[in-house]
């Protein structure tokens, strides 16, 4: 099964491509991207979130995959908490929208929100462009570069 092209999904490197292919279903709902050096990242967090997904029985779906501020963005929807529970949810464990904004530690929202954040955490630490390590650097807008691709910038 070919990943659909024109929704941003030819924006992604090799590794979150192979699966988006996989697992088409799984394709955000809005248009996304996510710099080659944070494709381990990315692809670690899919698939981190699809074991999730199969381990609790509950949907999670990515609405959309994106840069800011200098970090990487993973916003999700997770469907099937006992409760009922439904949540966008991004980094740092915000909540975009939902029922309720009390998510129990054991809740499979609560384990979603780690996976984001870990994912979130370490692309401040790796340069976007190529995968080494990088610091957030100002040049008008935040960036994480490392010193190589900093000094192409500068």
């Amino acid at each position: 099964m070919q990943v659909q092209k024109g929704n941003g999904m030819d924006s992604f490197g090799p590794k979150a491509m192979r699966f988006f292919e996989a697992h088409p279903d799984w394709q955000p709902s809005i248009d996304s991207c996510c710099s080659a050096g944070w494709d381990d990242i990315l692809a670690q967090a899919l698939e981190d979130l699809h074991e999730l997904a199969q381990r609790r029985r509950v949907v999670i779906r990515i609405a959309q995959i994106k840069e800011k501020f200098a970090q990487l963005r993973i916003y999700i929807r997770v469907k099937g908490e006992p409760e009922q529970v439904h949540f966008d949810v991004f980094a740092q464990g915000s909540v975009a929208s939902g029922r309720s904004p009390k998510v129990s530690r054991d809740s499979v929202t609560a384990e979603a929100v780690a996976i984001v954040n870990r994912a979130s955490d370490r692309s401040q630490q790796v340069c976007e462009r190529c995968g080494q390590p990088g610091v957030v650097r100002h040049f008008g807008w935040m960036r994480v570069l490392c010193d190589q691709h900093a000094a192409e910038l500068e």
